[in-house]
This record gives structure tokens, sequence and C-alpha cells, in this order.
């Protein structure tokens, strides 16, 4: 949910920013028209699966193959709008792959990479074999490509070993409450009576025994 509160957010602050005229900034530079279309379309799409996250619990992975199916698409298609490889949009795939690469398996984190190097290198191929670009396009989309598939990797595998040690500690705290269950039941079938106090002299724990004891 907060991933795709982030989606609305881009998808809003694109939109203004495709009014302004800034020439730093190429929103838009090839096709503005389609550049604000999609603009508008991510932002519906992405209040709209905010309500379906709501609403739908189950199928974890199919929403989330969803959501990222929507950034691959997306934010190639802004690309193209803005110029291709050069407007810098490509990097952004970069930010849903690893937010996807936290809650999902690591093969759909391949999956979605593989998603994205063919959805970048098709925008490219357009711009080389259609709109007589240089074939040296193809590098920057090919070294792109290859960080896609390393940031699914590395930010899967690590998610896997964070998952691990939480199951972990999660399994080494039921034992804990466990064994001090059990002794608390010991103690409190013991015949001798037992006070723990504090350094003050404070009563923190007894037995029923101490009370029967000690009143």
């Amino acid at each position: 949910q907060y991933f795709n509160l982030y989606r609305i957010v881009i998808a809003l602050v694109f939109l203004v920013a495709s009014y302004f005229e800034y020439e730093p900034v190429n929103f838009g530079a090839h096709d503005l028209r389609l550049f604000r279309a999609v603009c508008i379309g991510y932002l519906v799409l992405g209040i709209a699966l905010q309500f379906v996250m709501r609403a739908v619990r189950e199928r974890f992975n199919l929403q989330l193959s969803v959501h990222a199916l929507l950034d691959v698409i997306t934010i190639p298609l802004l690309m193209y709008a803005s110029g291709g490889m050069r407007s810098g949009l490509g990097v952004m795939l970069l930010i849903s792959l690893t937010g996807a690469g936290l809650v999902a398996p690591l093969r759909l984190n391949f999956l979605y990479a593989a998603l994205a190097t063919i959805a970048v290198l098709l925008e490219e191929g357009y711009w080389v074999l259609v709109l007589d670009l240089p074939a040296a396009n193809f590098v920057p989309a090919a070294l792109l490509s290859m960080g896609y598939f390393a940031i699914s990797g590395a930010t899967g595998w690590l998610a896997q070993r964070l998952a691990a040690n939480e199951r972990l500690a999660r399994e080494r705290g039921n034992a804990l409450a466990n064994q001090m269950r059990v002794n608390q039941l010991v103690i409190a079938d013991m015949q001798d009576g037992v006070l723990v106090v504090d350094r003050r002299g404070g009563i923190v724990e007894h037995n029923p025994q101490a009370l029967r004891l000690l009143g």
C-alpha cells in the first residue's frame, strides 16, 4: 500500500511538472500529449489499486505482479514520450523492482526484471529502428537492464535473509516464552515461598506459597 501511494504521488508530480516549462527537465519532450495521457492513466490506476488492496486480501503475488506489470508498461511509455534513455526515467524501474523485491519470491523478482529489460530494449529498439537513432543508444539500455537483474537478485536475497532471521527470532521467542511459563508453573507448585525483589526491596514477583507464609 505504501509503495502504491508512492506510485500515485509520482504520477501526480509528473503530470503537474509537464505543465511547467523548465529546460533541464524534458518530461514529454518528444510527445507531450502521450506523456500527460500516460500520467493520468497511471494516477487513475494507482488510485483504483489502492481500493482493490483494501478490499481484497487474497492472492498477494497476483496483485503484486499486476502492480509490477503496471510499472513495466508505464515507465517505458513515459521514457518514450520524454525522449528515450536521455530522459533518465528508466532508473525509476530500479525503484519499482526494489520495492517488489522486498516482498516477492525470488523467481518473481527475476520475472519482473526480465519484463522490465524487454520493455526498455523494445523502447530503445523503436528509437533505433524507426526513428533512426544511433545503435550506440543500446549500450546504456543494456547496462540499465543488467542493473535490473542485479537489484532484483540482491534485494530478493536480502529479503529472504531478513525473513529467515525474523522467523528464527519468532521461534526463539516462543521457546523462551514456553520455558518461562514452565518455570512459573514449577515455582507456583513449590512448597517454599519465593520472592523476587528489586534493588529497593520492592516485590516484583511471588508465588502462592510466599503469600500464604507471609500474608
